[in-house]
């Protein structure tokens, strides 16, 4: 009797054979690749922070992951971020084991990061209150600012943009556009510097401590923290309130996916270049670079011209963005993810401020 095999051609024998064998081999090197990776993961006592290898360049490496990330800033040494579940996390810039910091907060988002701070840098973050998120406000007095020692302010209305400058935090009162500052120990008198466009404005800070902002009709707008100074550098129908960023040669802003330069002199301003995919939606300066995600889901750096991609097709929404000396680091739905920092081309000025935006 002729078996069932028997009756199969040879040539399609030999071809399931192969497969098979295929299949086993791909198995077979998953499940080592499963238990290696289970050993690091019981090594370290967090399964979800391995530091991943690179396999696409443009798609950056994993610090973290399972986790709920919604702000994020890097030190030298570590990365530090917001997570849904109330707290405020870290990890080792080349990715480690993650350690909560800190715990029990409503709603906490933005970051800020003090790096000259005695003895190692000091965080910030905002807590946004109940309720409140990128979208509403509800009006309600639960917000405030805290740092890895305790609150720094409370009682804040929907406040948005935490920045860190000069021992001050400063930040946006969503709800009357209003810029307002205290003493980044806690304790001080809160003041308004400016009022800007409303809900979604953004600011920048620079080394001379001039604010920059969008106000009144589609002005860009610039006042000093330390004198009764304010001017208005031009006016531009098209402006998008959200991102103003101060450099040595100009304020940079948006105008839907092109990026404009308004010179300091108070000229006609032009458009630098426009981006590839779509519109920014968040930025971060980090000495003469500007590092920016967009919500086509790519990071890009650019120190003035045209920009680079840093990483595109990135799962998930990109949330936020920072960079440290070496490397820039952003945030999607549940990682933390980084890529070099690309050194500037030779003989650039430098930006002299330094600030994050999160649209």
């Amino acid at each position: 009797m002729f078996s069932q095999s028997s009756l199969v051609p040879q040539a399609q024998r030999v071809r399931r054979a192969r497969r098979r064998a295929r299949l086993s081999g791909a198995l077979a090197t998953a499940a080592i690749a499963s238990a290696l990776a289970i050993g690091r993961a019981d090594a370290a006592g967090d399964p979800g922070t391995q530091l991943t290898a690179v396999q696409d360049p443009l798609l950056g490496d994993t610090v973290a992951r399972r986790q709920q990330p919604r702000g994020v800033v890097a030190g030298d040494e570590f990365v530090f971020w917001t997570n849904g579940d109330g707290s405020v996390r870290k990890a080792p810039v080349a990715g480690g084991r993650t350690v909560i910091v800190a715990k029990g907060f409503t709603n906490p988002t933005e970051m800020a990061i003090d790096r000259d701070h005695a003895g190692a840098p000091m965080v910030y973050w905002l807590d946004a209150g109940a309720g409140n998120d990128d979208a509403q406000c509800r009006g309600k007095a639960d917000g405030s600012i805290q740092r890895l020692d305790g609150a720094v302010v409370t009682g804040l209305t929907c406040p948005a943009n935490l920045r860190y400058f000069g021992g001050r935090v400063y930040w946006l009162e969503r709800h009357t556009g209003e810029i307002r500052w205290t003493s980044g120990n806690g304790g001080g008198e809160i003041k308004t510097i400016a009022k800007t466009d409303g809900f979604g404005a953004g600011f920048g800070l620079d080394a001379n401590g001039l604010v920059y902002f969008a106000a009144g009709s589609h002005e860009l707008t610039r006042t000093s923290l330390y004198v009764n100074l304010s001017e208005v550098l031009s006016k531009d129908p098209k402006i998008d309130p959200r991102f103003a960023s101060p450099s040595t040669d100009g304020v940079y802003y948006m105008q839907g996916r092109a990026i404009m330069r308004a010179p300091l002199d108070g000229s006609a301003p032009t458009e630098r270049y426009t981006l590839p995919t779509s519109a920014v939606r968040a930025v971060w300066q980090q000495g003469s670079a500007l590092v920016y995600t967009t919500w086509g889901a790519d990071v890009f750096q650019s120190y003035g011209g045209e920009p680079m991609l840093v990483a595109d097709r990135q799962r998930g929404s990109l949330r936020g963005v920072a960079a440290n000396a070496s490397h820039i680091f952003w945030i999607t739905d549940n990682l933390v993810k980084r890529a070099p920092l690309q050194p500037p081309p030779p003989a650039l000025d430098e930006f002299t401020g330094g600030s994050s935006n999160r649209f």
